[in-house]
């Protein structure tokens, strides 16, 4: 991990003076080197090869944009490939990913990083934003993205955010997607080993924190994992978790193959402690096998303590 990695990741280094320099991808580029970045356009398609990195401080980056020199307006495509990352090393909040800002935009990250500390992921409702995280992770504050045909797809890999907002769909494969306190986008749909952990950052679980689309369960798979109020007792953590399932379900937040869900047949409710001691309820539908076993990799992990990376959950 190189030092500039380490500050993406933590998101909290101050750096009050932006680089100078902003560079734009006018045609088709492979980065091969870490580039720090005052800003940086991308118009055309940019593969980050392994090890390469490209870093803004303090600014933005924004995926399809126009071009000043011409004036014309291209899409953009970005692809991060092994050991590769994309992100930010400043401290500042705000916009600082904005895919489809003047055209279409795609973010593809295999086995790569999307480090975006306490910056946002932000899509203007004009043009469609695809984010594809297939291996690896991706790490930003809020996630806001406004146009109805805009997508996020985990199919291996974890996506973190403290707060969803917009009108856009998520597919979760066989990844884990982190949702700290509100998901108020579109649906949250959930198939195979895919795995929604949601309220972490929440001192009370509340249906009102998850948006009207809510969760859909696609086939037998899917897992909706809350953290539990460790200060309660057994009984009273079991009370917690069916009643938030139970609001979910009575608002029509819960789905199954499309379907709003009337009742919990079909389903199966377990309590976990995780790798760092707190408590979780786990609802899924009815599968044969154990929990443990249908989690994805980087979950099991996470709640089993086979690896000291928690990945920041």
């Amino acid at each position: 991990m190189t030092n500039l990695e380490k500050f993406a990741y933590a998101g909290m280094i101050s750096c009050s003076t932006p680089s100078p320099n902003r560079v734009g991808y006018f045609s088709p580029t492979t980065l091969h080197s870490e580039i720090e970045a005052g800003a940086a356009s991308i118009q055309s398609t940019v593969v980050l090869g392994t090890g390469s990195c490209l870093c803004t401080n303090n600014e933005g980056i924004a995926i399809g944009d126009v071009n000043p020199n011409t004036g014309h307006i291209h899409p953009g495509r970005v692809t991060v490939e092994k050991d590769a990352w994309i992100g930010h090393i400043g401290d500042k909040g705000g916009n600082i990913l904005t895919i489809g800002k003047c055209a279409d935009g795609v973010l593809i990250i295999n086995s790569g990083k999307g480090l975006f500390g306490k910056g946002d992921i932000v899509n203007p409702a004009a043009h469609i934003a695809t984010v594809k995280v297939n291996e690896g992770m991706l790490l930003a504050h809020h996630i806001r993205m406004e146009n109805p045909l805009s997508s996020l797809t985990i199919r291996n890999g974890i996506v973190r955010t403290e707060a969803v907002a917009g009108r856009f769909t998520t597919w979760v494969f066989s990844g884990l997607y982190t949702i700290g306190s509100t998901a108020k986008a579109g649906e949250i749909r959930l198939t195979g080993r895919g795995s929604l952990l949601f309220g972490i950052s929440s001192h009370k679980l509340s249906a009102a924190d998850m948006g009207h689309a809510g969760v859909n369960f696609i086939g037998d798979g899917g897992a909706l994992i809350v953290r539990l109020d460790d200060t309660g007792a057994s009984l009273s953590q079991t009370y917690e978790a069916e009643a938030f399932f139970d609001a979910l379900l009575k608002e029509g937040k819960l789905k199954r193959d499309d379907q709003p869900v009337k009742d919990f047949a079909g389903f199966k409710m377990a309590k976990v402690i995780g790798h760092d001691n707190h408590c979780y309820a786990v609802l899924r539908p009815m599968q044969e096998g154990s929990i443990r076993k249908l989690m994805p990799d980087a979950l099991k992990k996470f709640f089993y303590g086979d690896t000291k990376q928690t990945y920041g959950l």
